[in-house]
């Protein structure tokens, strides 16, 4: 019994860490898609004024 709960509480621990990096991890990838967005904007605007 013991043993199950302490998989348990390490799991709930994993899940926490995972969590935020995932949360981490979809910020950057949204700020590299926005870059990516205002560099084609601006890439449009310079090669058709």
């Amino acid at each position: 019994m013991e043993i199950v709960w302490r998989a348990d509480l390490s799991c709930a621990a994993f899940g926490k860490i995972t969590d935020k990096s995932m949360k981490m991890g979809f910020l950057s990838v949204n700020v590299l898609l926005q870059k990516r967005r205002l560099r084609t904007k601006w890439a449009k605007m310079a090669v058709c004024p």
